[in-house]
């Protein structure tokens, strides 16, 4: 009997939008890709992987940095990146069409400093952000009618983040020093009942978990617990297996990838202890199951200065997990054994076809790449029953920070608009009718 979870790629065509930085001066790196204007949106061929374009470009600014489509309506979410001031990160509205066109519905402010993550909560009525400079997450309402959304309703901030707020640290001081406060990378939710909410700290070596009361507002976060990793690793970003319990967290400091065996736990509804745990108890929340390299045995250094970890992702089908290495420039790709708790095993490293791959995603049966510091976009053909990436086309892209693919399918056509054939008709239809009735129905008498 078949998989209903397993999902094959099919050969729809894709909008591939790439973000792109508008305003370096106010980042928390330094980029070496050229100056972009907001979000490039491409069409990408879904029998040859052929990209065409850009579609447009939409002058989305400052910086847009991750991209989240509403489930049901055709609006999707930008979240900006910036340090220069307090809550000056964004979440901008954008009403999505087949073109690749992006009109601007609203913008706020996400309640923190480069916004860096987003996720919609289930009831589709509250989004969480997460700003990565001062360890923010917030809460923020969800307008049911138009999608749009509002002000921030709640927000925690991790502990050891006031650092920010006391020294007013620069990016200098970030760079040569990755661990000296928190920085929360992204917000997932485990797909298994959609109750809890995990998130990553690149600063801590931590990954906390939270629910979200919706009893209380729009909504408010409630933190449950941390599971302490291996120090000095810098988790970045997680993606939970849709069969398996376990997650998958790519550590960008040491280049490395660990599964965690998910083991959940509901905590005592009127409990307000945070519970500390580590990874390595095989009773933890999350518990340390392998970590693996995600560079070549024969690349030596472990300097993320050379070398760091960047995007994972999980592949559509549930079989495959593919992780970004920006400096090696390269995708590394493993086979996952659903039957010994989702184990990884490397099947290929393929350079990226281009430099500084800071992201990626799936269209289809295709990879598309964003190499930031080349200016390029690359996509790959993957073989599922070899697990290797073949190069079908390339584009240049001024500095891609995000890549996100939409089926151009899901996206509603706009109303189509009248000929001008049919304008000059209606309106000399209107022009007799006006004439007969003045002349002929309006001067008889007996009316």
């Amino acid at each position: 009997m078949a998989d209903v979870n397993i999902i094959v790629p099919t050969e729809d065509d894709s909008i591939i939008y790439a973000c792109t930085y508008t305003d370096n001066e106010i980042l928390a790196h330094i980029p070496k890709g050229e100056h972009g204007e907001g979000i490039y949106a491409w069409s990408l061929n879904g029998k040859t992987g052929k990209l065409t374009g850009p579609l447009a470009i939409n002058e989305v600014t400052p910086n847009p940095a991750f991209l989240l489509k509403h489930p049901t309506k055709d609006v999707i979410y930008a979240s900006t990146e910036c340090i220069h001031k307090e809550e000056c990160g964004e979440i901008i509205s954008l009403a999505a069409t087949p073109d690749g066109s992006l009109k601007e519905l609203g913008r706020v402010s996400a309640g923190g400093r480069s916004t860096c993550y987003l996720t919609m909560h289930k009831s589709n009525a509250v989004m969480a952000a997460v700003n990565y400079w001062d360890a923010i997450v917030t809460l923020l309402p969800v307008n049911k009618s138009d999608g749009v959304v509002k002000p921030v309703c709640n927000s925690h901030m991790q502990p050891g983040a006031q650092y920010v707020f006391d020294k007013n640290p620069d990016r200098v001081e970030h760079w040569t020093h990755r661990q000296r406060w928190p920085h929360t990378h992204c917000f997932v939710t485990e797909p298994y009942n959609k109750r809890f909410h995990f998130v990553p700290d690149l600063g801590v070596d931590k990954i906390w978990w939270y629910s979200i009361d919706t009893t209380k507002g729009a909504g408010e976060l409630v933190l449950h617990g941390g599971v302490q990793l291996k120090k000095e690793q810098g988790p970045r970003h997680a993606v939970f297996h849709p069969r398996v319990r376990s997650m998958y967290i790519v550590n960008e400091l040491k280049s490395t990838v660990s599964v965690l065996k998910y083991q959940e736990k509901v905590p005592d509804s009127v409990s307000t202890e945070v519970l500390e745990e580590d990874s390595m108890d095989p009773s933890a929340t999350l518990a340390h199951y392998q970590t693996l390299r995600t560079l070549p045995d024969d690349f030596e250094s472990n300097d993320h200065h050379k070398s760091h970890a960047s995007e994972i992702r999980l592949h559509p089908s549930g079989k495959f997990l593919f992780i970004a290495n920006r400096g090696h420039d390269s995708i590394a790709v493993y086979s996952i054994d659903e039957a010994n708790h989702g184990e990884l095993t490397l099947v290929s490293i393929t350079p990226s076809g281009g430099v500084f791959p800071r992201n990626f995603n799936f269209a289809g049966k295709f990879v598309v790449v964003g190499n930031q510091n080349s200016n390029n976009l690359t996509v790959f053909d993957f073989d599922m029953d070899q697990g290797t990436m073949k190069v079908v086309d390339t584009a240049a892209q001024p500095s891609p920070n995000f890549i996100f693919a939409l089926p151009a399918s899901c996206l509603s056509a706009p109303p189509k608009r009248l000929s001008m054939r049919v304008h000059i008709g209606l309106l000399l239809f209107f022009l007799v009718f006006w004439i007969y009735a003045a002349f002929f129905v309006g001067h008889r008498a007996d009316l």
